[in-house]
């Protein structure tokens, strides 16, 4: 573990490694499991993403995003295995939710793997974009300065 650790891809900012951890993080932010800090680190470790911005991605929406992404995750899974939505009841307790969850967990899952998926695929592809984007304006500004004779 300890060599694993000292690897530089896990801090060196790169990328491959910050889109990939991008990717890993919002994956991970969609799976309706307890943990998701720790599964995000295995795949980090596995995949050598940049972990610092795997954990700060994985902090900054997890708290925020669960209760919509888990219900809009829900709404695509019913869809998606062609299931009548479960309706809540005004006077909903404990004791029902437990008893539906048998219906919940299928399309949850569903929805959760093939949105998850969906996310950390746009996502990637917009922090690689970005990342183009960010080199091929430096090199025009180095090439305009070169011009201009400016040999900084």
């Amino acid at each position: 573990m300890a060599g694993w650790l000292t690897d530089d891809r896990l801090w060196r900012i790169s990328p491959h490694g910050t889109a990939m951890a991008g990717a890993i993080a919002v994956f991970v932010c969609f799976l309706p499991i307890l943990g998701q800090t720790l599964v995000a680190i295995i795949l980090g470790l596995f995949f050598r993403v940049h972990l610092p911005i795997l954990f700060g991605i994985l902090v900054l929406g997890t708290p925020i995003a669960t209760p919509p992404v888990f219900y809009a995750s829900y709404r695509l899974g019913t869809g998606l295995l062609n299931r009548p939505l479960l309706v809540f009841p005004d006077d909903w307790d404990w004791a029902w939710l437990w008893q539906s969850l048998s219906t919940l967990w299928a399309p949850l899952w569903a929805g959760s793997l093939v949105a998850g998926l969906v996310a950390a695929l746009i996502l990637y592809i917009a922090i690689r974009l970005a990342w183009y984007w960010r080199l091929l304006r430096r090199w025009k500004r180095r090439a305009r300065s070169k011009i201009a004779g400016d040999t900084r």
